[in-house]
């Protein structure tokens, strides 16, 4: 009987220690409780790079905008692979009775190989008049690129020939952006404009393109487009589950 009770004491000691072993030697991820109160969760890798075409649909943007879908024809699948390429405009004329001031929209979430609805989304959206700058960077950076983790580089390509026309302070938003954030840089292609958006650039760390012309234009879209940050991290891919909804900057 003792023998017995011996023999069973010195099994539960090894299959104690063996979980004990397995136990050890596998990683577990730890999640905190806020985490599981998301619902809304992607994957991102830091490896790619986000790219946001963001293209001002007023009045007078006309003729620069068909420029713009021509050029991108050739210029969208010769860039990086590494690139998520999306399309937001504004100052479109909205059909949904929104205020021009408000009007703006996310006509393809930045993903690979997205010739396609980029085109589409230049081709449907419509003239309108004002121009709601600092909204539509707003949207950009709050909605758009909240669902990439945040050590991911994010590029706007600001497409404009004006100012913002709704009282917004374009060059004072980005000031406090890139007080908080690293991972945002900002190309603007100014058609025949001034220079005061060139402060976007200029925080961020970005490009400032002044064209005039028709052959300025392109090579300054062809020139962006080609362009994508790069990464200070190590060529591993890193994933993390990332809550849809991040801090917004007002």
């Amino acid at each position: 009987m003792v023998m017995k009770k011996f023999l069973i004491i010195v099994l539960c000691f090894l299959l104690g220690t063996n979980l004990y072993a397995q136990a050890k030697s596998k990683k577990y991820n730890v999640y905190s409780p806020t985490v599981y109160k998301q619902k809304n969760l992607v994957q991102a890798s830091v490896d790619l790079t986000v790219v946001e075409l963001v293209v001002d649909y007023s009045g007078s943007m006309r003729p620069w905008i068909n420029l713009a879908k021509s050029t991108l024809q050739t210029i969208l699948p010769k860039i990086s692979n590494k690139a998520l390429v999306g399309l937001r405009v504004f100052g479109q004329d909205s059909t949904f009775g929104l205020s021009s001031c408000t009007s703006s929209e996310l006509m393809s979430f930045p993903k690979k190989d997205n010739k396609g609805q980029v085109l589409a989304g230049l081709n449907s959206a419509r003239i309108g008049s004002s121009t709601p700058l600092t909204y539509a960077l707003k949207k950009t950076v709050n909605n758009d690129f909240s669902s990439f983790y945040n050590k991911a580089k994010k590029k706007i390509i600001l497409v404009t020939d004006g100012e913002d026309t709704c009282g917004g302070n374009p060059c004072d938003f980005v000031r406090k952006l890139m007080a908080e954030r690293s991972d945002i840089v900002i190309d603007v292609i100014m058609i025949s404009g001034s220079n005061k958006l060139k402060c976007l650039s200029d925080e961020s760390g970005g490009t400032y393109y002044n064209v005039g012309t028709n052959s300025e234009f392109t090579e300054a879209l062809n020139t962006t487009l080609q362009q994508i940050p790069s990464h200070s991290q190590d060529n591993k891919i890193h994933y993390q589950f990332i809550p849809i909804t991040g801090k917004v900057l007002n």
